[in-house]
């Protein structure tokens, strides 16, 4: 789609490789999402514009780390969590959780990645919420609501990253 843009974000640290992962939902009649996501192979050629915008760890910090993500939200947040995971010395002894929301079970993506990354990370806690899926295990409301009752974020760096409402329903928390 030539002059068509959307703006993605990328969800691993660097890697030796220089490969990229992308997170993206098919949005139905979404032109972009759901050309990426249906019709793009491997081999295809995808044009990226220049990186964009300030969701950066600060490494001169101690503190530990509050990392807050819905939907494919949760992209920038597991590039920053695989990035502390892979730091060497005192930086490495930050504590990090994450609160991961959806609506249902099945709105939970890339478990199995994040479950290998929380067994190769001690000091990574993943905690999940869902919203609209009493049924299922787990913590139960509305990402914020979940956060107001189960996270400390005082003296904690924090990152929030989701659907524009649920973004200012944290940072209200917070």
């Amino acid at each position: 789609w030539p002059r068509v843009w959307r703006n993605y974000s990328i969800a691993n640290a660097p890697r030796a490789d220089d490969t990229l992962d992308l997170h993206i939902r098919a949005i139905p009649g979404g032109q972009v999402s759901t050309t990426l996501v249906h019709d793009t192979a491997a081999g295809d050629a995808v044009l990226l514009g220049p990186a964009r915008g300030t969701m950066v760890v600060d490494d001169s910090s101690a503190r530990d780390v509050l990392c807050v993500a819905g939907g494919t939200g949760f992209a920038p947040v597991k590039a920053i969590i695989e990035g502390l995971a892979a730091q060497q010395g005192s930086q490495a002894a930050r504590r990090v959780r994450l609160f991961l929301g959806a609506r249902h079970r099945r709105d939970l993506y890339d478990l199995p990645d994040l479950a290998r990354l929380e067994s190769a990370c001690a000091r990574l806690e993943v905690v999940t919420a869902l919203s609209d899926d009493p049924s299922a295990g787990g913590l139960h409301g509305q990402l914020h609501d979940v956060l107001r009752y189960q996270a400390s974020w005082q003296d904690c760096d924090v990152f929030v990253s989701g659907p524009p409402g649920m973004v200012r329903a944290t940072l209200r928390v917070l």
